[in-house]
């Protein structure tokens, strides 16, 4: 699974602002669009993954994505890891697609994946599925919504992720900052 590189100290949540509240607005089939890219972990082999969207209020400051605002939202996948054991990296539209496309096309740890047509369209359901699908009915609106949400790779040390080769955290922002939607997925022999 590719890891961005980015610089070594993790964006911090302004000291100013307090964290906004988090109000789980996930659906069902919200949560099978964002899960997509680890459908195959799931079925062949050992993967699990969280799907989750959340209503902010108030919004987030635009591209503040923190260990502290993922560790507020009450996902499984963080469940009792501390911030400190939490980090985060921003990442583009293009790198988030990029995460997303090796997670769908290479499946899980150990198993026979989906490549080509069929991994490309689960990444890029998972990418319209974080960014909001309702909103985005054709490719190139997916690519517009995406490229004005801000997006962050996260990983951590906790009990949730088999911590093996793909662990994959990604979250997004949406315009506005009154909403966001992860994906945390993970697998084992």
């Amino acid at each position: 699974m590719p890891r961005p590189d980015a610089p070594e100290d993790d964006p911090a949540w302004p000291p100013d602002r307090p964290l906004p509240a988090a109000l789980d607005a996930t659906r069902p089939e919200d949560a099978a669009w964002i899960e997509a890219a680890f459908d195959s972990a799931r079925q062949v082999s050992n993967g699990k993954s969280e799907g989750r969207v959340f209503l902010l209020d108030p919004p987030a400051p635009h591209g503040v994505l923190t260990r502290e605002l993922l560790c507020a939202l009450p996902l499984q996948c963080l469940a009792g890891a501390a911030p400190a054991a939490v980090r985060v990296r921003p990442l583009s539209a293009e790198q988030a697609y990029s995460a997303l496309l090796g997670a769908g096309a290479n499946g899980g740890d150990y198993n026979i994946a989906w490549s080509g047509a069929h991994g490309r369209l689960a990444a890029w359901r998972s990418l319209a599925g974080l960014i909001d699908r309702a909103g985005a009915r054709d490719h190139h609106a997916i690519e517009e919504r995406a490229l004005a949400c801000s997006f962050a790779w996260f990983e951590a040390k906790a009990e949730w992720f088999y911590q093996i080769v793909t662990d994959l955290g990604l979250a997004a922002l949406h315009p506005g900052g009154g909403a966001i939607a992860v994906l945390a997925g993970t697998d084992t022999d």
